[in-house]
Formats: C-alpha cells, structure tokens, sequence
C-alpha cells in the first residue's frame, strides 16, 4: 500500500510522497513573494513562484511561529525554548534563553526580536545578548499565561496576547498589563497599516480591537476560534480560523466572508506582497488567496489515507483522515497518476 501514499487532495499537481509533517502553525513572508511556514516534527516550508521547498531540519521540536526579515534571514521557534535561524543557505541552532515551550516570535528587526511562551515568558534580543522581561503583579507574584501571539506597529509599544485574555504592552523594558475584561484565548494579532489599531483574533468567534490601550470587541457573527491575522499596505486585514473560516476585516468592520473548506482548520496566514495571501494550517495544508479566490497549494503532505480498494484495473478509493473521499489512477509504476476527491465529507463511527 506504499503508492496509497501518493493520493493528494489536488488533481492538478503531481503527488508527492512526503508524508512526516501533519499540521503548520505559522507563516510569514519577506514581503516580496517569498513566505516561510513552520510545522511539527522540525519542518519548515519555502513558498515561492509557485513551488514548495521543504527543509527537515531533522530536530525533534514543534516550530509554533516563525519570523522572516528576508529571505535569507529566517527565524523559527517552538517547543523546549528551540530557535533556529536560516541565512539562505543554513539552518543554524541560536542560542535559546530557556527551554520552556515558545509560542511567538516577532520582532522589527534583527536587532529588535522578542520571544515570548508558557508561563509569561518575554524574551527580547538586542543583537548580541537576550534579556527577560517581566510583568509582575502589584503583590510580586508571576502570571502562569500561557502567551501565544505578539505584534506592534513599526514604531511605538509591543503587544503580547495570551490565554485567559490576557494583553500585555512592552515599552522599553517596561512590562505593564492592558485592562480586558474579555477573557477569551488571544491567539494571533496584526497592526493595521494607516490606523493605531491592533486587531486580536480569539477564541469564540472573539475579534477585539486595540487602540490607545483601549479594548472594544468587533462583531464577526462566528463562534470558530480565529488564529491567524494579516494585513495589506491599504489595511484590508484577511482573518482565518478553524473549520475553514476566513473573514476580511477594513474600516472598522467585519466585511466579508470566506469559505476557504471545511477542513481547512488555518493556524496562521500572510500577506506576501504579491496581491496574495498565504494560509496555513492542519494536515500540512497551504492556500492561497488571490483575486477574491482561494486555491489549495501542493506542499506533499494534505493528508493520510486510511483504508484504500482498487474498483477496477488500475483504479483506487480511498478515505483519508480528512474525512475527503478520494479517487485515483494509477499509472504502469503503481503510482497515483491523478487524483480527484469530492466535495463533500464522510462520516467515520
């Protein structure tokens, strides 16, 4: 059953075989095309003119987010405080100060980057040297948030956003925390270009607006968690969540919304200065977004398959654990020549 593996969800791309990394939890792009995501099992995808690049980087750690300058200067973080760098040619391991679980990255430049994760954890790198920043309650205590998303403007304060609603606003040195009532998990954030405004995507459907340290919430009129945000120059921001949710957010408002499939559950997505969006998400999947379209990019890995029967000579069906209900050729080599799956879900018991 090893050709079963070839079975892809897109007929109009060649199969490929890669089959380790299951779901992408962030991406990021230079700005001029080229974007990067970064997924379980040490893996971390190049996205350019159209084509996939995969480099294992053979670790064992999950790369939660991911920083790109350009693209020959590329961050990743993830579990066990990991941080790896990319200068176009190498992936290097960078000094890490901690081994907790590092959720974001984000930073205005090299020598300006912040990392932050489990238990209020903020790191900032200078250049030369990381420091720890601290919030500490007015008793002295520590938070135990768990922070997943950071951001700003290009200048002026940094944002950190984490469990339990949590925000917190990085000055300098200084650590202070942002009043919210709204106690949702805050999991991706984007500024919006010509506006003072941060957007926060959370859990539940929950969009908050940050301007001035003020917190108002957006209606969207969902209820699915939405984890990832990004922006074009003109402050058209694109939202994406579980379930295939994408929402487009400009003035102020909520305007539109995507069907982007009902598997498609996004971790992240970004504006990569060619008109286009990239999302990502579950089950290795990459889409892109252009001219008010969505189509799903062939990385190698969109799902398992499993349970396969040939119908008839040289033809198979299979069930992947996306729930797609798939239809294959093969060719003299027993490999999948082309693949056509439905539109529509199976039920498992």
């Amino acid at each position: 059953m090893n050709y079963a593996k070839a079975i892809r969800e897109n007929p109009l791309l060649p199969a490929n075989n890669y089959s380790k990394s299951h779901t992408i939890y962030a991406v990021w792009s230079d700005a001029k095309g080229t974007t990067f995501a970064c997924a379980e099992n040490g893996i971390v995808f190049k996205y350019h003119n159209g084509s996939i690049t995969t480099y294992d980087l053979e670790v064992r750690a999950d790369f939660y987010d991911v920083l790109c300058f350009s693209k020959d200067n590329v961050w990743v973080v993830g579990t066990k405080g990991t941080i790896y760098h990319f200068d176009g040619n190498t992936w290097s391991k960078f000094e890490s100060p901690t081994t907790i679980w590092l959720e974001a990255i984000w930073g205005r430049s090299e020598n300006e980057i912040y990392v932050a994760g489990d238990e209020t954890n903020i790191f900032r790198w200078d250049g030369s040297n990381w420091k720890q920043l601290e919030y500490k309650t007015n008793t002295g205590k520590s938070l135990q948030n768990r922070l997943y998303t950071i951001g700003g403007a290009p200048n002026g304060p940094t944002y950190v956003g984490g469990s339990f609603g949590i925000i917190l606003k990085i000055d300098g040195d200084t650590v202070t925390r942002v009043k919210n009532s709204n106690k949702s998990h805050l999991l991706g954030l984007a500024h919006v270009p010509t506006t003072e405004d941060i957007l926060i995507g959370a859990s539940k459907g929950t969009l908050l607006k940050l301007t001035n340290d003020e917190v108002s919430v957006i209606e969207t009129g969902v209820e699915m968690s939405l984890y990832g945000l990004d922006a074009t120059p003109d402050g058209e921001v694109i939202i994406v969540g579980w379930m295939g949710l994408g929402l487009s957010y400009k003035d102020g408002a909520v305007q539109k919304q995507y069907n982007l499939g009902s598997n498609s559950f996004c971790e992240g997505v970004i504006y990569n200065g060619n008109n286009e969006f990239i999302a990502a998400g579950w089950y290795g999947r990459m889409i892109k977004f252009s001219n008010g379209e969505w189509t799903t990019l062939q990385i190698g890995r969109a799902e398992d398959v499993n349970s396969v029967e040939f119908i008839k000579s040289k033809k198979i069906l299979g069930i992947a654990d996306t729930g797609n209900y798939l239809f294959g050729k093969l060719n003299e080599e027993h490999e999948v020549q082309s693949v056509i799956p439905s539109n529509f879900l199976i039920s498992h018991s």
